[in-house]
């Protein structure tokens, strides 16, 4: 099963960065960088001012939840003076619901030093394009679940959602589930701080957006 788990943390950095500069500054290293981009979603429909900036920040090893992972990290910057550290977390596929849950657990618990480190490598090239710098501890965290396969019908996605192995009672169970959006072959489970997400493309239009 084709499966990806992203955090996100969102950091406070400047007043305003200037994303032309950025780009400028990380291709003098020769690194790569992109502009937010939508596959599938009309850009009709939704438009950026002037879209974040993605840097690509390597494979790193990490362990998470007792297991190690070849995490791809990332950084988006945003004009407003906002970096966002993903980590995209990739299991085995043959993985398991228990060694799934266990994993979205852990991933609750990844320390702020652990974003911090790529937070700050990366202002380390691009900080001449800050205003007023200033940088806070994390403001916002957010996980996605992503699948590109179908979800198994026996996993039960809401502790995944609630980030608690717990059980619940039934209320709690439909107000969980009840912000649910789909089109013609996707869906898109939304909490207050994570998303499940089923795309069979492996377009990353959905999780781009709720990153917003």
């Amino acid at each position: 099963m084709r499966t990806n788990v992203i955090a996100y943390r969102l950091f406070d950095v400047a007043d305003e960065i200037n994303l032309d500069q950025v780009q400028a500054l990380w291709h003098s290293r020769n690194k790569i960088s992109s502009r937010l981009r939508l596959d599938r979603i009309s850009t009709k429909s939704i438009t950026f001012h002037d879209p974040p900036v993605l840097v690509e920040l390597g494979y790193h090893e990490m362990t998470v939840g007792g297991v190690e992972y070849l995490v791809e990290v990332k950084a988006r910057i945003q004009d407003l003076g906002v970096i966002c550290i993903l980590f995209n977390i990739p299991p085995e596929e043959d993985i398991t619901y228990q060694e799934y849950l266990k994993l979205v657990l852990a991933v609750e618990e990844l320390p702020d030093e652990a974003f911090r480190r790529f937070l700050d490598a990366t202002m380390e090239t691009i900080g001449p394009a800050c205003t007023n710098q200033n940088i806070s501890g994390y403001d916002e965290d957010f996980v996605v679940y992503y699948f590109q396969d179908p979800i198994p019908g026996d996993w039960d996605i809401v502790p995944f959602l609630l980030k608690d192995a717990n059980p619940v009672n039934e209320e709690t169970r439909e107000s969980t589930l009840a912000n649910r959006f789909s089109y013609a072959d996707d869906i898109a489970y939304l909490a207050w701080d994570s998303a499940v997400v089923y795309d069979p493309t492996g377009s990353m239009d959905i999780p781009d957006l709720l990153e917003f």
